[in-house]
């Protein structure tokens, strides 16, 4: 509902309602979008959280974002806490940008370091931390135009994230 909520008070539009969330975990975020007339589409590696959302009803396929390949295009693509988890962000960014729809929206969340303590947690699971200027650098390396980039809480003040920070991009080929 935040995130809703602030696309709508940021006047970020979103031209074609759908969604794709990569590493949705159970689909938290699906469910709500879908609820707001979205076709929404996730993936996750985890099994048991994707079985769950699964098991709700929502369409999640059970990969890495590494391996999504939708023949779809979406208007907003999403990834709240999941680009540190990813090997290659790179190729994630890189699929992303191809299933975005010219003028789409990608938003990132990750814990930004060093105002996020999760730095102590740089295991085989968080492959790396972003910053401002490394959230949108790779964001630019993918020819996303850049909307904002904010440490505002975005998905609201009780997430158990703190120090979590936000990218929105958009697509345009000519930045490509």
């Amino acid at each position: 509902k935040n995130l809703y909520d602030y696309l709508e008070k940021e006047n970020i539009k979103i031209s074609k309602k759908s969604l794709l969330d990569v590493g949705c975990g159970c689909g938290g975020f699906l469910k709500y979008f879908k609820e707001k007339g979205f076709e929404v589409v996730g993936n996750d590696p985890d099994i048991k959280a994707a079985k769950f959302g699964i098991k709700k009803g929502l369409k999640i396929d059970i990969i890495p974002g590494e391996k999504m390949a939708y023949n779809q295009k979406f208007g907003l693509i999403i990834i709240i806490g999941s680009l540190e988890h990813c090997f290659n962000p790179n190729s994630v960014l890189e699929k992303c940008w191809d299933m975005l729809e010219e003028g789409g929206i990608i938003v990132n969340e990750g814990r930004y370091y060093p105002i996020s303590e999760s730095f102590r947690w740089l295991n085989s699971n968080h492959h790396r931390f972003f910053t401002h200027v490394s959230s949108q650098a790779i964001y630019l390396k993918h020819g996303f135009s850049i909307i904002k980039s904010t440490t505002d809480p975005v998905c609201g003040g009780n997430t158990g994230r703190n120090g979590g920070g936000f990218a929105f991009g958009q697509k345009f080929k000519k930045n490509k």
